[in-house]
């Protein structure tokens, strides 16, 4: 499926790069100093993908972790601090307030730009199935495109969570033995999937 091989990763990025940049969230520092160590992170991150020889699937996408890490997020976390006056850059909050603040900027944003990049890619692979009656793989990868550009940051954002969510669910419900337990979850992806198998 596309939706839960491709907004899981990218959807943890900033999370887990925020995480990096102090032990716990119980700490509290001002916003100016979280944008320093999150800056700080990228720079190391973005130094570490630019040695990495990446995958021969991964040079496809438009947007590759070096992408993301080097100019994506980068620039996404300027943006936030610009936006700031000095008495918000100067407010102490927490590790998850700040991720909670600072997200729209970079999650939502480069999250909605991995999945535009890398949606036409994964649904034209031979790997893809096409829906029941679906005979036109190319026109209906440009539908699937053009319904993934029109979705706003904050929509694929919430169908990221929605997917996580339903892995976190489905994992739960195998480990218990519950087959039945596994939520079939209308997140975004299935949508317009669905949405472009019928025209």
């Amino acid at each position: 499926m596309i939706a839960k091989r491709t907004f899981l990763p990218i959807f943890l990025c900033f999370v887990h790069g925020s995480s990096n940049a102090a032990l716990t969230t119980e700490q509290h520092f001002p916003v100016e100093n979280w944008i320093t160590f999150q800056d700080a992170y990228y720079k190391t991150e973005c130094d570490r993908q630019t040695r990495k020889v990446e995958p021969t699937e991964q040079r496809k996408h438009a947007m590759s972790g070096n992408e993301f890490f080097c100019n994506c997020a980068p620039a996404g976390l300027k943006a936030y601090a610009d936006s700031l006056t000095p008495e918000n850059l100067r407010k102490t909050v927490s590790l998850s307030q700040f991720v909670s603040l600072a997200s729209p900027s970079v999650e939502e944003k480069c999250l909605a730009a991995y999945i535009r990049s890398t949606i036409n890619a994964s649904c034209l692979s031979s790997k893809f199935q096409l829906p029941a009656g679906v005979t036109d793989r190319e026109s209906f990868c440009q539908c699937v495109q053009t319904q993934a550009k029109a979705a706003t940051e904050t929509t694929i954002s919430n169908a990221a969570a929605a997917a996580q969510a339903e892995l976190n669910n489905a994992s739960k419900a195998i480990l218990d033995g519950n087959p039945n337990g596994i939520s079939q979850n209308r997140e975004l992806i299935t949508q317009i999937i669905e949405k472009c198998g019928t025209q």
